[in-house]
């Protein structure tokens, strides 16, 4: 059913009004039945939310003091390890000294025994550790602390958790290298019977087919961590009462607000219902590894307003240390301070509900006014409408008669603008290709030069011999032909227009273009690196085209290195077949291009060097060849990666054709 305007024009008023009371008359009704059983439920839910609020209050106070003592190991930990670390490489270095030095006049065994009299007594500077030297057949060759199994087996060594520790280093040592490795071993000038966690480093020597072991122990470590925790929970507060404390397993208080408390035992301590709460919380904890305790405590002690209050104790236990951390708040006033909250609440109900009814009433008169503002508006409206409608429909007609010839004209205006970008980026690219080929000219003719002025003169003053003259001819000959190559790289770059297809090899391809940079490499102190995982990987359409784009990206990559002056600078080309496609990667340690600006770069005209550098169409004309002329994909991204042991960052781009 189409409705008229009049109809319109009267549903505009009333619906609104009539929903309007509607919705008043049912949420009045809601509010005023739901009122009590709301405030109670609330009061339930407060309480509640107020104890669940004080439970992760103490909670978290005491896990912030676990998450010290984690990051705390963590740091020195990580300092322990490099420590070690750097005495075995120190003692490698000695091994290896003594090792060159010897190994054309002396046998393994008379190598051997220069090491253990070098090495034998030298300890690690403030530590318990000492250079330990097994074969990789498990044999001890040097043990300090434990000299008498030297030139025995000691594969079968065990520790207190049952673990074969050495076994464990020669898989390390085997497997890796190097590497870290923890087990229990016995301190020297301590209880023999007693074993203690170690982190041991392990590295291999494989000219003498022999395992470098050099570690210390955690416990060292685990006083003074445990000295600042404590120093640490003296200190803290939080709320307006809170603290916390540290007891051990005697009950010997470690930690306290009160000093005079630090040092007691509180196990001794009971509250007035005579519950040894502190012995209580320590057995708890202990069992469970936290718990959540109740009891009555003294507060304000020492003033007007002291009394017993009950309190609520979050206690968690460590283990290593074997004691437990503590944090509690008083909870008693939370029943006064909800019942007023409650009554108050009560009362801006009240409030609410009468506000309620006179806004309903007012927002009916409002609505009334727009209703009848908004239908004379609507009949304007539907008037205005139906003229423009008519007015844009002759616009229309007239605009698809036309639409066809723009659409025609500004397709080759497109046509003709790809063209000229394309050859502006070809115009680039030769003139960076001839910059490079008058680069590598310049030093074999400079060579040519001075061998012909070394003749001359020789010949001049009589001392040219005819070998020293066939010698200099081979030597021109030489750069000749050095010379011819250029220009037969330069040729093969330009021996098509680029709209040839055939197929290619993509070695051949990128190893011509990599001798034609070769020589601005070098004079810029570039290193150069190639990886091939195949050294045929073929495929099909313009070598031409491709060599313009990898040639492109390398000069790229050769200005962004020598414009931010990298002390080492090194760029990386691989290749390899990766789901039925060709994957080429370029890779330089520049530093990773800005990302407010790696979305724009393959963006035509856009360009970070001076203008006289460049016209901002390289990289777009790149993109526009791997899409268009070989169906693939060019993409960068900011990358770490490694060369030679060595990690790097900076931009990869990554062809996939």
């Amino acid at each position: 059913m189409i409705l008229s305007e009049k109809s319109i024009f009267k549903l505009t008023i009333f619906i609104p009004i009539i929903s309007l009371l509607l919705l008043s008359i049912i949420l009045t009704y809601s509010i005023i039945n739901y009122q009590h059983d709301f405030l109670e439920k609330e009061y339930i839910s407060e309480k509640e939310s107020y104890i669940k609020s004080q439970k992760e209050l103490i909670e978290n106070e005491v896990n912030k003091v676990f998450e010290l003592i984690e990051f705390k190991k963590q740091t020195i930990h990580l300092r322990l390890k490099k420590q070690i670390k750097n005495n075995l490489n120190s003692y490698y270095s000695i091994i290896d000294a003594v090792y060159t030095q010897n190994k054309d006049t002396k046998t393994k065994e008379q190598i051997f025994s220069i090491i253990r009299k070098t090495l034998q007594n030298v300890r690690l500077k403030n530590s318990d550790g000492y250079l330990n030297i097994i074969s990789t057949k498990g044999v001890a060759i040097m043990l300090p602390i434990q000299d008498h199994y030297e030139d025995l087996s000691i594969l079968n060594f065990r520790d207190k958790d049952n673990t074969l520790y050495i076994k464990t280093a020669l898989n390390i040592a085997q497997n890796d290298g190097k590497g870290y490795h923890k087990y229990y071993e016995v301190k020297p000038y301590v209880e023999q019977s007693k074993e203690f966690l170690k982190i041991n480093y392990i590295k291999i020597f494989k000219p003498l087919g022999i395992i470098l072991s050099v570690g210390d122990y955690v416990v060292n470590i685990d006083k003074e961590i445990k000295s600042e925790i404590i120093d640490r929970v003296n200190t803290i507060r939080f709320g307006k009462k809170g603290y916390l404390y540290i007891v051990n397993n005697d009950g010997k208080l470690l930690a306290h607000k009160n000093k005079q408390l630090i040092g007691t035992n509180s196990f001794n301590i009971k509250d007035i219902n005579g519950k040894y709460y502190f012995k209580e919380g320590f057995k708890l904890a202990k069992k469970n590894g936290n718990v959540y305790l109740e009891y009555i405590s003294t507060t304000n002690m020492g003033s007007k307003d002291m009394r017993n209050a009950r309190k609520l104790t979050f206690v968690k236990y460590s283990e290593e240390y074997d004691f437990v951390i503590s944090a509690g708040v008083y909870i008693d006033d939370i029943d006064k301070v909800l019942l007023m909250k409650k009554n108050i609440n009560k009362e801006k109900f009240e409030h609410f509900t009468t506000y309620i009814v006179l806004l309903a009433i007012l927002l009916s008169i409002l609505v009334i006014v727009i209703s009848y503002f908004l239908a004379t508006n609507i009949k304007k409206a539907f008037k205005n409408y139906q003229y423009i409608v008519k007015k844009n429909e002759k616009k229309l007609h007239k605009i698809n008669l036309s639409l066809e010839d723009n659409v025609k004209v500004e397709v080759n205006r497109s046509r003709e603008k790809d063209a000229q970008l394309l050859s502006q980026a070809r115009f680039a690219s030769l003139g960076e290709m001839i910059g490079n080929i008058a680069h590598q000219w310049r030093q074999p003719l400079s060579a040519i030069s001075t061998i012909s002025s070394g003749n001359i003169i020789q010949s001049q003053i009589g001392i040219l011999t005819n070998n020293e003259n066939e010698k200099s001819y081979n030597q021109i000959i030489g750069h000749v032909r050095f010379l011819s190559q250029t220009i037969d790289d330069f040729r093969n770059y330009m021996k098509d227009s680029g709209d040839s297809n055939e197929e290619f090899n993509i070695a051949n391809t990128i190893n011509s273009i990599l001798s034609i940079v070769e020589i601005a490499y070098k004079d810029n102190d570039i290193i150069l690196f190639k990886d091939f995982t195949q050294s045929e990987l073929l495929s099909f359409g313009s070598t031409s085209q491709l060599s313009q784009v990898i040639l492109n990206i390398l000069n790229n990559a050769k200005d962004i290195l020598v414009e931010k002056k990298i002390i080492k600078k090194v760029v990386k080309i691989t290749t390899e077949r990766k789901n039925n496609k060709n994957n080429i990667k370029i890779y330089d340690n520049g530093g990773g291009i800005p990302s407010d600006i790696i979305e724009k770069i393959f963006d035509p005209y856009f360009t970070t060097k001076h203008q006289s550098q460049g016209t901002g169409i390289g990289l777009y004309m790149s993109k526009d060849i791997i899409k268009n002329k070989f169906s693939g994909t060019l993409e960068v991204t900011n990358v770490n990666w490694k060369y030679e042991e060595e990690m790097y960052f900076g931009a990869c781009f990554t062809i996939v054709i």
